[in-house]
């Protein structure tokens, strides 16, 4: 049986993850946002895909729990991609801050800003050409 990390574990790994998130480059922070974008509307269309024709032959309500599985397609392929989405574990990086000098929210403006515009254009473009 695995023993359950304490508070304190739990904190660091998320510090950990924040500061990783925290020093990419920003060529990197917008390819990773652009892909999240990508990722969730791909899930979104697999909505539309299986709903749509399961609906006529098992129902609406078997045909939503189809199209909410798809959904967690996309959404597999942004947590394991580690995809920027600007409302996934956003607050995560304010761990990484912990004992950074204060000029190190320039950062965190720097990922609030970049992640939600990047996440937008693709997300939009993928859904509107399905």
């Amino acid at each position: 049986m695995s023993e359950v990390p304490s508070p304190e574990e739990i904190f660091e790994k998320s510090r950990e993850e924040g500061e990783r998130r925290l020093t990419r480059p920003f060529g990197e922070l917008a390819a990773t946002a652009f892909a999240a974008g990508f990722d969730i509307a791909a899930g979104v269309i697999l909505i539309a895909v299986l709903s749509s024709p399961l609906e006529h032959h098992f129902g609406k309500d078997a045909a939503s729990a189809a199209g909410a599985l798809g959904f967690g397609v996309g959404f597999i392929f942004l947590v394991v991609g580690r995809g920027e989405l600007f409302t996934e574990n956003f607050l995560v990086p304010l761990g990484g801050l912990h004992g950074k000098p204060r000029n190190a929210w320039w950062k965190i403006a720097e990922l609030w800003t970049v992640s939600p515009v990047a996440n937008v254009p693709r997300g939009t473009c993928s859904v509107a050409s399905a």
